[in-house]
């Protein structure tokens, strides 16, 4: 669903693309996007009184410390190792970045 930001960048665009037919004359044309951008204000502000503010940007990707070498693969999703203590499988300690270790693991699945 866009957010109250989507909706104010939309508006700009289409009030930009309105400015753009009304230098060119084309005045039915200007008078479209004029009311599709007013729409998109309207839904912003509709959207903000409803839900609020939006939900903050997302974070910054993450950059991956050097692929050890030793577990499943050098992309995060097979940046995996087993443990020969239980059979289960975990995060590589070496170089997956939400490393837990065995014992921190069978900790959180505990409680």
């Amino acid at each position: 669903m866009p957010g109250t930001r989507d909706h104010l960048a939309t508006a700009e665009v289409l009030a930009g693309e309105a400015l753009a037919f009304l230098r060119d004359h084309q005045y039915d044309m200007a008078q479209v996007y004029r009311d599709h951008s007013d729409l998109h204000l309207r839904l912003a502000h509709a959207r903000h009184e409803l839900i609020g503010a939006d939900a903050p940007p997302p974070r910054e990707p993450i950059v991956l410390p050097p692929w050890c070498g030793e577990c499943d693969g050098p992309d995060l999703q097979r940046r995996w190792t087993s443990s020969e203590k239980d059979d289960g499988l975990y995060r590589c300690r070496s170089c997956n970045p939400y490393a837990l270790s065995p014992e921190d693991a069978s900790e959180v699945t505990s409680s």
